[in-house]
């Protein structure tokens, strides 16, 4: 997880797009956590369209490739919803 990504995080992106025209999402650490070591403290909107499924899904097996399993915590909130 050394760029902030993840295989779950793929995962989480691919059943949003998945059955959509695409989604724009921007994601942030917590403010009462932060970044982890070496990782950005957030980014701009990404937009991901069904086209880009095969790349979240090789992204996906690259991370677990590379990592392996290891125990995580994650929990998220959704600040805002725009349809």
């Amino acid at each position: 997880m050394a760029l902030g990504v993840c295989r779950e995080l793929t995962e989480a992106v691919i059943a949003l797009v998945r059955g959509s025209e695409g989604v724009r999402t921007a994601l942030e650490f917590s403010s009462g956590a932060g970044a982890s070591e070496g990782c950005p403290p957030g980014g701009g909107p990404v937009e991901f369209s069904p086209g880009d499924l095969p790349a979240l899904r090789a992204a996906g097996a690259r991370c677990l490739r590379i990592s392996g399993t290891s125990p995580s915590s994650r929990s998220g909130s959704r600040a805002r919803w725009s349809g």
